[in-house]
């Protein structure tokens, strides 16, 4: 599975379109996990530091990874998180640094294998993985035409090779994990035509089809506002997001 995000052009626009739900899951967390689970975290694939913004709220420390240099050029609080370039399935830290250890919005590009092979050795005995996902719904409060209008985008723009599932039983035990804890959530976002058509823009479905040649930057924002425009009956669309969030511990 090739990560469309690794070289994407448009960061700025990325960070900035992207739902922000990464201090709910902090918070989540600081209630679920003991004292002992707050020292040293590292938030992997971590973009450009929504999620690791965020960790750092309930942590004494936090470092970011993340394999793309212009993610990372584009890094939130670069004055009070270490951030470090470097691929989940190899990453450039001794044995047991850390904690507590998280994957937001990226499990689905890893090497699984590889990349829990990593969190066991970096991990300190009985520390904790935290992975959570966040999926664009097809529910709009205002309009029941969003679930046909999703079904047409999917079609046009296909999602390229990844894998959606969860950690499977077997991957846990292969590797030296269990799962302790499993919650479904659901965010809410209100989008205008713009900011929506913005974010849209930088789903990886998307990005894949203008890499691939079956459109274009410009065609695909006039085709989503063209076609999305019959939707907002009011300036205005309350939408809502599928959440998944799964704690794992690793097994002494």
């Amino acid at each position: 599975m090739s990560n469309p995000f690794t070289d994407q052009a448009g960061v700025a626009t990325y960070d900035r379109a992207r739902p922000y739900f990464h201090s709910r899951i902090a918070a989540r967390l600081a209630d679920l996990l003991p004292k002992s689970a707050r020292g040293v975290a590292l938030d992997v694939a971590c973009g450009t530091g929504q999620s690791t913004v965020a960790l750092q709220a309930v942590v004494d420390r936090v470092v970011g990874l993340d394999a793309s240099r212009a993610m990372l050029r584009q890094r939130r609080s670069p004055d009070t998180i270490a951030y470090v370039q470097g691929s989940a399935e190899r990453m450039p830290f001794i044995d047991g640094t850390f904690d507590l250890m998280t994957v937001s919005l990226a499990l689905h590009w890893l090497d699984r294998a590889a990349f829990l092979h990593e969190a066991r050795r970096l991990l300190r005995s009985e520390s904790w993985l935290v992975v959570y996902d966040l999926n664009f719904a097809a529910r709009m409060k205002e309009s029941a035409l969003l679930a046909e209008w999703t079904a047409r985008y999917r079609q046009r723009f296909p999602h390229p090779a990844r894998n959606k599932a969860p950690l499977s039983a077997g991957d846990l035990t292969a590797t030296g994990f269990r799962e302790v804890f499993s919650e479904a959530f659901v965010h809410v976002e209100v989008f205008d035509l713009d900011r929506l058509v913005r974010y849209l823009m930088t789903q990886s479905n998307v990005i894949h089809a203008v890499r691939e040649g079956r459109d274009t930057e410009p065609g695909v924002e006039r085709w989503l506002r063209e076609t999305l425009a019959p939707i907002f009956t009011w300036p205005t669309g309350t939408f809502e997001y599928d959440g998944l969030l799964k704690v794992y511990q690793k097994i002494a």
